[in-house]
């Protein structure tokens, strides 16, 4: 969205490919339904969040896999619907499942991304006759955009910013930095690893590289890269 634009919401959802269990249930009912926001500041980045309805994305499952590493509780169930925090429920069987945010407020705000995302889209939700027997990925989505001139605020981007302003002077608690608007965080991320690069773990790395050959890439050409690995 670029600066001084519009303004956006989003419902998502990964039509077919259950990841997530529902808030009191033990297995998979949906995906990681992402929810996203925008709102639009004169002369300034937009704020935008963005997030799964997951406690965790299923791509991070991956990355603590990979590393060997344990995630944190409350995340995961077992397949016999037991909390775990062993990654390996979601890339080895027997599988287990994720769980959503915040209890039943993130099951809930799943439920409509399925039912806003899926059905109201004209796409179609997660169900036993609906479900991916492939490895596609399928995203249905209803966005509603807004243009702020469209209403009569004309103090819409001061009020804002006073907030913003008001929210960022809270006292930080200890071993905290920073107190970031939505985005922000990103944004600090996007900076640093343009600068630093990304680190990429031998495990992932070895995937990637597997994945390429897998789709006619030398491998040779691969090594290259191999240097810019932290």
């Amino acid at each position: 969205m670029r600066e001084g634009g519009h303004g956006s919401f989003h419902f998502v959802n990964v039509a077919g490919d259950p990841l997530v269990a529902p808030y009191g249930g033990i297995d998979r009912r949906f995906g990681t339904n992402p929810f996203c926001a925008a709102y639009p500041r004169e002369g300034k980045t937009p704020l935008v969040l963005d997030f799964a309805t997951a406690g965790i994305a299923y791509g991070k499952t991956r990355v603590a896999y990979n590393k060997g590493v344990k995630v944190a509780p409350g995340m995961l169930l077992d397949h016999a619907g037991k909390p775990t925090v062993e990654p390996k429920v979601m890339h080895e069987e027997p599988f287990g499942t994720l769980t959503a945010f915040g209890l039943h407020k993130g099951s809930g705000l799943a439920a409509l991304c399925e039912i806003f995302g899926g059905a109201l889209s004209g796409g179609y939700t997660t169900r036993d006759s609906t479900l991916e027997k492939t490895n596609a990925i399928i995203n249905c989505m209803t966005s509603v955009v807004l243009d702020p001139n469209a209403f009569d605020v004309p103090a819409a981007q001061a009020e804002a910013e006073a907030f913003l302003e008001w929210m960022k002077a809270s006292p930080k608690a200890e071993g905290v930095d920073a107190i970031y608007a939505p985005g922000e965080p990103e944004d600090v991320r996007r900076a640093e690893r343009r600068a630093n690069g990304i680190a990429i773990d031998p495990t992932t790395w070895k995937q990637i590289r597997e994945s390429a050959v897998k789709s006619g890439m030398a491998a040779d050409d691969i090594e290259k890269f191999a240097g810019a690995l932290k």
